[in-house]
């Protein structure tokens, strides 16, 4: 509705582009609007030195420039700039403690509970700092009665200590959870398991040793029981639904769509009570091992628990 922004030597400085790309010097509200008045200070004579009327401006600008302005956040309306997404807090994030920032471009800084080892405390630092969804899900490898290797990704469901009080220190803040069936193939394989996380962003591996703990149903009324109804409470209704599917591995056969939505869409689920094939797994490790693959030289510590004692020694990556 009004003349284009006006430039010095008919364009912005050369390196405005740039700034704005790096999220530094972006041009803000109250430069378009000076920019603005000095183009129609010029009364349609065209900006200073550019030889061009501002209506011709107006119809060769570069996209470039254009692009230049829509990239900062400071030209969004109040209502839509308070809804450009910000990183996330640990309150948000499952499985991490509390967090603090020691700035906006440092990395979170985590910490677990008083008395944590340092791979936990290390642990929460790398939740905190990758939060996309793909950084919940972890290999774990177990052994078949045969002898032989299997792996299989699944979704980490957060550290068991955090449905107590952060002041209390031990085994449940050390313990990660996970979720099964209990008609799995796993189920029938040994106990002596591993679990590999890798997160991308900050380049980290963690491999996490240990025995897994299967919390079925009829635990009993106790703690175990209740801890396995929680973790069914807090999974979405499209996870629930999966217990209650045909059983896993079973060939199908030649089924139709209308088979198949009948058997695994409209399934009849409660959202408080689990079903006999809803099996939560717990895993304490043993030994944890910590690359670190960013920078140089790579860092790697090894921890070993004995007791609730741990031990650490760095190695060679």
């Amino acid at each position: 509705g009004g003349p284009a922004p006006s430039f010095p030597s008919g364009g912005p400085h050369p390196g405005a582009h740039r700034r704005a790309q790096a999220g530094q010097g972006l041009l803000g509200r109250d430069s378009v609007a000076l920019a603005c008045r000095r183009g129609r200070q010029g009364k349609g004579q065209g900006a200073p030195n550019s030889g061009l009327p501002l209506r011709r401006m107006n119809r060769v600008l570069p996209l470039r420039i254009l692009q230049c302005f829509c990239s900062s956040s400071l030209l969004l309306p109040s209502a839509l700039a308070s809804r450009v997404p910000q990183s996330r807090s640990a309150a948000f994030v499952p499985g991490v403690s509390k967090m603090a920032m020691s700035s906006s471009s440092s990395p979170p800084v985590c910490e677990g509970p008083p008395g944590s080892p340092r791979w936990l405390n290390a642990l929460h630092s790398s939740l905190a700092a990758n939060t996309a969804p793909q950084d919940r899900f972890v290999q774990l490898g177990t052994v078949t009665v045969d002898g032989r290797p299997a792996v299989r990704t699944v979704v980490f469901r957060g550290f068991m200590g955090e449905q107590k009080d952060w002041g209390e220190a031990g085994a449940a803040c050390e313990t990660l959870s996970f979720i099964t069936d209990a008609r799995s193939d796993k189920m029938k394989q040994g106990r002596e398991a591993e679990v590999c996380w890798y997160f991308a962003p900050s380049r980290e591996q963690y491999r996490l040793r240990g025995v897994l703990d299967y919390i079925e149903a009829y635990a009993g009324t106790g703690k175990r029981e209740a801890d396995r109804k929680s973790m069914w409470k807090k999974i979405s209704p499209a996870a629930r639904k999966q217990f209650l599917w045909p059983n896993p591995g079973e060939e199908r056969g030649d089924t139709d769509e209308m088979k198949d939505k009948e058997d695994f869409d409209e399934v009849d689920v409660s959202e408080t009570e689990p079903p006999d094939t809803f099996v939560l797994v717990l895993l304490r490790p043993e030994r944890v091992d910590h690359l670190q693959i960013k920078g140089f030289p790579q860092r790697r510590a090894v921890y070993q628990r004995s007791g609730d004692a741990w031990s650490e020694a760095k190695v060679n990556p």
